[in-house]
């Protein structure tokens, strides 16, 4: 039987216990996802399982043989040979030119081209196009070895993983089931958390208040009234100090009780931040990009020819295509406002780069957040909260952030901008799956305009309102999300998909036109221009019903 088996492990960076793990083992049978927080851990545990690192104490026992893909720039596997490179779709030999799905995929056929008994992965799907990852599946699914994965793409750690391990403060916890299991697991644990500190903090307080008043109450039997004789006084003080051993037993045997309860930590998990966009002026009219016969080479490579695309004012448009289709030259063009490209002339444009160039790494993360923020400071910090920089730690500097820490940082720099159009390519890329959660909520209610690209399936399926997608040097805009699961029948067969993406987008103009009838038809307008308003209004409707009902089916 193939393993890999730690005891005792203890990791420091400096004088900060990284991860403190009395006992792990991973069998060849094994499919374990693994998440966590950015900079808990989750890339130095895989180096630690590899042996590319060593463990400051305890030790990792390993039978078998491994391999470790990781998103470093060159793998250790630089040529493949034939059948792996088919299989992946890259080219036999490594080249920095290639694109970033491309690296992915040639990392990991590097990987498992040695037959691994376990195979450990960090963020596979990072930099991979949707079909690139429908591709990664397919080939894991099948994969018969053990499988240690570090991914925030919700979808594939419940299709690939049997079990998820959590780092969380240094320690690893493991849950059985997939992702959405360990969900459900894990909201019943804080619940329970919650629920146990609030009634152990209401009994402490309780049996606090009660041990002060008996000591107020003892205070005040000692104390001999005001104009009592001296007999009397001697007598009352007998009798005070009676009844106050009395009393201070009783507050001796509160303290006790209270002693007795023990303590209860107030529970680390992320509490529920509701944080609501703040409006930074709507964009007027009802587009806010558009542009007619757009083309764009880049040397020789034709990436879009007499390409048309609109994104309306108010929407979530999702920006999809291939990896190497031209997206983030599409969206520069537009900061830019290159021709044929109109932008809304009121657009107050926030872009968030994968380059990550909008911070000082010399300031610390309040500072660059705040640096060209148009809300105040408790808003800011609000927002930073729900990313996992709380307290002090919105103190650090940038420059010591982990890659996941530095995009999180980014992205509450844009939010908290004076900003009414929101660029974003990649925003998801590294960052753990809280924070995107916390990105998730903000976005769905952001009242501005979004242009966003990513691969992440379910951030697609909760953020988008609409798609643009790069197919065959066009742009085909879609209303809804185009069913993101690489798994649906209509991404497998082309004529089916294209029926039901024309039907929607059909579906969106005569909804659209539907609009403007009903506004008309209220109008000062003549009768015969009434009537024939009216007799466009059925019609139009009982297409949209048609469609609609086309749709269901």
């Amino acid at each position: 039987m193939n393993f890999i088996e730690c005891k005792s492990i203890r990791k420091y960076f400096g004088d900060r216990l990284i991860l403190d793990i009395p006992e792990l083992t991973v069998l060849e049978s094994d499919r374990i996802g693994v998440v966590g927080a950015n900079g808990s851990g989750k890339t130095t545990l895989l180096s630690l399982l590899m042996g590319s690192i060593q463990p400051d104490e305890g030790m990792v026992r390993r039978e078998g043989s491994l391999a470790l893909a990781t998103q470093m720039e060159t793998p250790s596997v630089t040529e493949l040979d034939g059948f792996l490179a088919s299989r992946f779709r890259v080219p036999r030999r490594w080249r920095d030119t290639l694109s970033g799905g491309e690296k992915t995929r040639f990392r990991l056929a590097g990987a498992l081209g040695g037959n691994p008994a376990i195979l450990l992965l960090d963020e596979p799907t990072c930099n991979t196009d949707l079909e690139g990852i429908a591709l990664l599946e397919e080939i894991l699914t099948d994969w018969q070895g053990g499988l240690v994965l570090v991914s925030h793409d919700r979808w594939l750690l419940d299709r690939l993983c049997t079990e998820i391990l959590e780092v969380e403060g240094g320690r690893v916890r493991r849950y059985p089931g997939n992702y959405s299991a360990y969900e459900v697991l894990k909201e019943e644990e804080e619940k329970k958390a919650w629920s146990d500190y609030r009634q152990w903090y209401r009994e402490k307080r309780r049996l606090e208040e009660a041990a002060l008043g008996i000591s107020r109450k003892a205070r005040s039997v000692r104390k001999t009234p005001s104009r009592m004789g001296n007999s009397e006084a001697r007598l009352h003080k007998m009798h005070s100090q009676k009844a106050t051993r009395g009393l201070e037993a009783a507050a001796r045997r509160i303290r006790s009780r209270i002693g007795q309860l023990g303590e209860v930590s107030r529970p680390s998990g992320r509490q529920e931040i509701r944080l609501e966009s703040l409006p930074s002026g709507r964009l007027h009219g009802s587009v806010a990009v558009e542009a007619e016969g757009l083309s764009v080479r880049l040397g020789e490579q034709t990436l879009l020819e007499e390409a048309s695309f609109l994104v309306p004012s108010g929407s979530r448009m999702a920006l999809m295509g291939s990896n190497g289709s031209g997206k983030s030259t599409l969206l520069k063009m537009i900061l830019s406002r290159t021709s044929p490209i109109w932008v809304a002339p009121g657009a107050r444009i926030g872009y968030f780069s994968q380059e990550l160039d909008i911070l000082d790494p010399e300031k610390d993360i309040l500072a660059n957040v705040m640096e060209t923020s148009a809300h105040p400071e408790e808003y800011a910090r609000m927002l930073l909260a729900g990313l996992l920089f709380r307290g002090d730690c919105v103190h650090r500097p940038v420059g010591v952030l982990s890659g996941g820490e530095k995009v999180k940082v980014s992205f509450a720099k844009i939010l908290v901008g004076d900003h009414n159009l929101l660029i974003l390519d990649e925003p998801t890329n590294f960052m753990d799956i809280g924070s995107l959660k916390v990105m998730e909520e903000f976005l769905s209610s952001y009242p501005g305009t979004l242009l966003f690209v990513t691969h992440d399936r379910a951030f697609l399926e909760a953020v988008a309102t609409g798609v643009l997608s790069i197919e065959s040097q066009k742009i085909r805009q879609y209303p809804g999300v185009p069913v993101p699961d690489p798994h649906s029948r209509l991404l497998q067969d082309p004529e089916d998909r294209d029926a039901l993406l024309e039907n929607r987008n059909r579906l969106l103009v005569l909804e659209t036109r539907l609009s403007e009838l009903s506004a008309l038809l209220g109008t000062g307008k003549s009768p015969e221009e009434k009537e024939r308003l009216d007799r466009e209004y059925l019609e139009l409707a009982r297409e949209v019903q048609r469609l609609r009902e086309d749709q269901e089916r």
